[in-house]
């Protein structure tokens, strides 16, 4: 099996919430997403997060999207840019939010220094409320959308979508990556990250 077939063979694991394939996700791009998160944090915030919180929120939300058909990767390569590019949208905007608990006094709470802490596995834990996440995100999905969801889990391509349904490739895949982004914000996973043009 050449490497883009095991690479494919690896998503369509994942697509399906297939426990090993996401543990096997968490050990081979965590390491790269506190890396991130490491080198792109501030000393003073540095005492005030738990580098744990934030890479949680990285893969909640990449599981989201990318089980609502939102991303397609040509090798490993993407993956791990995209799981950098969400890593660093969490840290800005959890250090938005913390400049403005700063302006109110009361609001410095100091949290213990993890930022060396390897990841390991995620716990039963965590996989479970991805889980249930990934599924209140297909519950908000329109009729129509879920068609489309469906279809893309067939690794139908855009074209044959929208042979299919009608439209073009372009405005299929418009309307998915609008359902994504409406249900990231309901579920408020986001704030500006749904906007990556990954996909």
């Amino acid at each position: 099996m050449t490497e883009a077939e095991e690479f494919a063979q690896f998503l369509e694991r994942l697509r399906r919430g297939d426990a090993e394939a996401t543990a096997e996700l968490w050990r081979r791009y965590e390491p790269a997403i506190r890396m991130e998160i490491r080198c792109h944090l501030n000393p003073g915030l540095r005492r005030r997060f738990d580098s744990e919180d934030v890479r949680q929120d990285v893969f909640k939300t990449f599981f989201v999207h990318f089980r609502l058909g939102r991303y397609d990767f040509a090798g490993p390569g993407d993956l791990a840019g995209l799981l950098r590019d969400i890593a660093r949208k969490k840290l800005a905007m959890r250090a938005r939010k913390e400049r403005a608990q700063k302006r109110h006094p009361g609001r410095e709470e100091a949290v213990g220094d993890d930022w060396d802490h390897a990841g390991g596995e995620p716990d039963p834990g965590q996989l479970c409320e991805q889980q249930e996440l990934v599924d209140r995100a297909q519950q908000l999905l329109a009729e129509d959308e879920r068609r489309l969801l469906e279809l893309r889990r067939q690794n139908r391509t855009w074209e044959q979508i929208a042979a299919e349904l009608g439209g073009t490739a372009a405005a299929r895949q418009k309307q998915l990556e609008r359902a994504v982004q409406r249900i990231s914000r309901q579920l408020a996973l986001t704030e500006d990250e749904a906007e990556d043009e990954h996909g």
